[in-house]
Order: structure tokens, then sequence, then C-alpha cells
């Protein structure tokens, strides 16, 4: 199955961004919360990392490209490690013809469905932490659910 992520609304007004950094490339196997990459939006720059585990399919987008609300940055294959055909990044579209608020898609309802409880999962198992924290800690080695916090 592939994981279509999506550049989220992270709100303020913000209805666009730039890619900033790519931290994998095609074929790499990435893990759930592994830094995918760096976006620059007005108000902040943004890590995106996985919702879930497998193999770096397609890269959508290059660096210096400019993202809207809606549109796919990376597609994951969570299958059994083989690789789909890869793709060189598309031509944009027109944003407002991609953009897809609703729950399901009408060609894999069920499937969309599946994605979002995926997802639900691995955010009630998320640290909550800033991302300059998580950056640190990173680059630190250190697990962020393996600390006590000091208060709220």
């Amino acid at each position: 199955m592939v994981y279509e992520l999506k550049f989220a609304d992270i709100g303020e007004g913000v209805h666009e961004g730039e890619i900033l950094e790519w931290h994998v490339a095609i074929g790499d196997v990435v893990k759930v919360e592994q830094l995918l990459l760096e976006v620059n939006t007005e108000k902040v720059n943004a890590e995106i990392t996985s919702p879930v585990s497998g193999t770096v399919d397609s890269l959508e987008f290059d660096v210096g490209d400019i993202v809207k609300v809606g549109q796919v940055l990376i597609k994951i294959d969570e299958g059994n490690g083989k690789l789909a055909e890869t793709k060189k990044p598309q031509p944009k579209k027109d944003v407002e013809a991609e953009k897809d608020d609703s729950l399901f898609t009408p060609a894999a309802p069920f499937q969309r469905i599946t994605q979002i409880t995926k997802v639900a999962n691995v955010v009630n198992e998320r640290v909550l932490a800033p991302t300059e924290v998580r950056r640190r800690a990173r680059e630190a080695n250190v697990d962020l659910k393996t600390l006590v916090g000091s208060g709220p």
C-alpha cells in the first residue's frame, strides 16, 4: 500500500510553503517519526516527519519549490519493501483542483479511512515536544519517549 503524505494546513492563514531541504531520497527506508523534509512558511520553518514506516517511492517536489496545502509531498510504500515505479517530480497542477478536504477519495474510500486511523494511532503515541527539542534530541541520539517531563 502506498501512503501519500500531503502538506497539511498548519493554521494561522498559512496556505503555502517552500521546500528547504529533503532528508530522504527515493529508495530510502524510513521509520515512523523520521525527519523527511523541512518546509519554510511565512510564519515558521516546519520539520515534517514520517507518519508511517516504509520505502520512499517518490518525492513530488524539488528543493525550492512552492507547495500548497493539500498537495502530495512524498509517497511511501508501506508494503513488502518492493518499490513501485519511481517517478520524478511532476509539473505543478492547479491547487484548487488537487485540494482534497474530504475524509476519503471516490476511488478508494476505505483505503483513505485506514490511513487516517494509522495516523491517529501514531499521533497518540507521539511525544509532545517543540521542533527544536526534537532536532536536538535526534542529534544527540536521545529517545524522547524515555524522558520524564518536569512539568506540564
